[in-house]
């Protein structure tokens, strides 16, 4: 069985502008994409995560990727399938914390915090929560997406279309609703593997964020992948320093009993080009030519 992240559906499921790349050595798929003003391409591992077999060899990826015309890589290191921290360092330039991911490890203490004890409580006598199938709840799941992406103003890779949604259901995700008066007011989707499972995507509507119907969607979710005996949730990082990305995440904090960095990681393929396209920027950012 193939990760989820890893997958050539998951890959194919992005806009046409990004062109799926499988990773032999990795065992996993990147994206490759033109770098704006320019003939040269670089790529990008999937959103949000970037599963690399723990006894991967990268160089011969790398080999082939700079013989591929691609200037440079980045990616989002998944925090549980990668390999070691010091052999990611060996392959990569730049290896740098990126964000702290929020973590449910069944194996320790369950409870909530008293605040979301209370936000569970009040929103499961406003709504009723269950297990669905995205594919069934398409056009509802995307009306909340819609919702999400114009309150938060999301672009880029993460502006997905209803099309992405409708390739991802072949990969199985399992979804949970909270549902006021036959309505779908809010939805979170998961993805599981080899006993984790990863928080993929959640939104609500007005009615959703009015009842916290996401506290009842959490509390359903966790409680199913307990009864299956998972081993960890990842249940994400906060989204930025904006007070809407403070609200995600003290929702996500106070779901997890541990925390867990995630790495991103950085390779120039070909210097000579990254430095030409970089020239005169002084940023952090990797690629610097992006910056």
């Amino acid at each position: 069985m193939t990760h989820p992240y890893a997958s050539e559906i998951y890959a194919h499921a992005f806009p046409t502008e990004y062109q799926p790349v499988y990773l032999a050595e990795a065992k996993t798929h990147i994206l490759k994409r033109k770098i704006p003003g320019t003939d040269y391409f670089d790529a990008i591992g999937v959103y949000p995560l970037c599963p690399i077999v723990a006894e991967a060899s990268l160089e011969k990826d790398f080999m082939a990727l700079k013989k591929d015309g691609i200037v440079s890589l980045v990616l989002v290191a998944d925090p549980f399938f990668h390999p070691s921290l010091d052999k990611l360092e060996k392959f990569f330039e730049r290896v740098t914390p990126y964000k702290e991911h929020y973590i449910h490890d069944f194996t320790l203490n369950r409870s909530y915090s008293k605040h979301h004890r209370y936000e569970v409580k009040k929103a499961v006598t406003l709504c009723q929560t269950k297990n669905f199938s995205l594919i069934d709840y398409l056009d509802e799941w995307y009306a909340l997406y819609q919702n999400l992406m114009k309150k938060h103003e999301i672009k880029g890779m993460q502006g997905f279309s209803k099309d992405y949604f409708s390739k991802i259901c072949a990969l199985n995700p399992v979804t949970f609703g909270a549902f006021s008066e036959g309505i779908l007011i809010s939805a979170h989707i998961w993805f599981e593997y080899q006993g984790y499972a990863y928080s993929h995507l959640a939104a609500s509507n007005e009615t959703g964020y009015r009842t916290s119907a996401a506290y009842a969607v959490y509390d359903t979710s966790l409680q199913y992948f307990a009864e299956r005996r998972t081993k960890t949730l990842d249940l994400g990082a906060g989204a930025g320093v904006s007070e809407a990305s403070k609200g995600l995440t003290f929702l996500k904090k106070g779901f997890s009993n541990v925390s867990k960095i995630c790495y991103l990681c950085g390779k120039i393929l070909n210097e000579e080009t990254y430095m030409k396209l970089s020239a005169g920027k002084k940023t952090d950012y990797f690629p610097a030519y992006r910056g």
